[in-house]
């Protein structure tokens, strides 16, 4: 069995395993950065991967204390868009792997195969509570303009993740997207 590694929150001083927690560091300039991938040089602090104690942190200076580092008022939209661009990398990655499944059609025919199911957000009506009956973790993101670029395929209104780590990395980005 895989030991979890865990990590103190900063603001709430709990512990919780890496993979819920959100990362910053200090950078050599002295501003305070996320690093989703946990993998920037430095000390690390750590925030539960939740948007209110994130405030909290930002509000209370628990994070700019924690890293003797200048807190940019915009971190929350910066770490919006991190994530976003990191969706579309593993998105990408996931697409050339053939881990993805693209189409209504293709969705409900695979189902039992797919680890989560992205619809677009301009998806219409009739078709995305059909896709949402499906026993999958649906997450609603982006329009079909947006997946259209990200995985060059025009109109992309329903993507299905199968199973495995493309499924877990991608579900774990989705949280922090909506948090």
């Amino acid at each position: 069995m895989a030991l979890v590694t865990e990590r103190t929150c900063c603001v709430t001083r709990q512990t919780h395993p890496k993979a819920a927690l959100w990362r910053f560091v200090r950078l050599p300039d002295g501003a305070a950065a996320f690093d989703p991938l946990h993998k920037a040089p430095g000390r690390g602090v750590y925030v539960v991967a939740d948007a209110s104690q994130l405030q909290r942190a930002l509000r209370q200076g628990q994070l700019a204390q924690a890293l003797n580092a200048v807190v940019s008022p915009e971190l929350p939209q910066q770490m919006r868009a991190q994530v976003q661009a990191l969706l579309g990398q593993q998105l990408g990655l996931a697409k050339r792997a053939e881990a993805l499944v693209l189409g209504a059609d293709a969705v409900r025919r695979d189902a039992s195969r797919l680890g989560l199911l992205l619809l677009a957000t301009d998806l219409a009506d009739r078709p995305q509570q059909d896709l949402r009956r499906l026993p999958l973790p649906c997450y609603q993101v982006g329009d079909k303009a947006f997946w259209g670029q990200v995985l060059g395929q025009p109109n992309a209104a329903a993507i299905g993740v199968k199973k495995g780590g493309f499924s877990s990395t991608v579900q774990t980005l989705l949280l922090w997207y909506s948090a």
